[in-house]
């Protein structure tokens, strides 16, 4: 993604990810090249300043942040499960529970607030 909108590499290169544990691709993705992070950095740095976030109060800004978790959270399963078969991991418990720090995060924000 760059300037918020998926945009294939500009060599048009992509690449499988495989999964471990049977050696089959389970996604295609854009294989970004020296143009690619060039368009992505200007676009990131013309987003931080022309965009809201840095005129944002930092109250303003928590409060993005507790919601981009809370969208973590609420689709931490499908995340695991994704991990768990990048990872070659049996259980994707085991990965939701390395997730579980960004959760705790999520929790200790939350709970700051009040």
């Amino acid at each position: 993604m760059i300037g918020g909108e998926r945009v294939p590499a500009a060599e048009g290169r992509t690449f499988a990810v495989i999964e471990p544990g049977s050696g089959k691709p389970f996604a295609e993705v854009a294989e970004a090249g020296a143009e690619d992070v060039e368009r992505a950095m200007r676009a990131a740095h013309r987003a931080f300043e022309e965009g809201r976030w840095p005129r944002l109060s930092a109250t303003e800004r928590g409060r993005i942040l507790l919601q981009a978790a809370t969208l973590v959270r609420q689709r931490l399963e499908d995340i695991a499960v994704i991990e768990a078969r990048n990872k070659e991991v049996n259980h994707s418990s085991k990965v939701a529970w390395e997730l579980s720090p960004f959760i705790l995060g999520h929790v200790l924000t939350h709970l700051n607030r009040e």
